[in-house]
């Protein structure tokens, strides 16, 4: 029985020892965001929640990217976007034509 607390112990050792050192190099590595921009395209009203957290969560870890929810007013989705937007202020709605004229495509 000593045995096996001794490898279950040693497991989540390593498990620890892994995630410290993956948050040293998070936060080592954080000032790349202001780069990062990701955006969501008209998702539908069945995944715009999991799809805007997901990528907000992506956000958050890299430290200033920022998030663009591209979606027309009259889409289903639209109010799912704005209210993920007051959870998360640093996502922004856009129509096609302004993500164009920002993106300049």
């Amino acid at each position: 029985m000593y045995i096996l607390y001794m490898i279950v112990l040693i497991f989540f050792a390593v498990i620890g020892l892994c995630s410290f050192i993956t948050a040293l190099i998070d936060s080592a590595h954080g000032s790349a965001g202001k780069n990062i921009v990701i955006t969501v395209r008209h998702p539908s009203a069945n995944e715009a929640e999991a799809a805007l957290r997901q990528a907000a969560r992506i956000c958050v870890r890299s430290k200033g990217a920022r998030l663009i929810c591209v979606c027309d007013s009259d889409e289903p989705s639209y109010p799912i976007c704005e209210l993920m937007q007051r959870d998360y202020p640093f996502i922004e709605l856009m129509n096609d034509r302004a993500f164009a004229n920002i993106m300049k495509i």
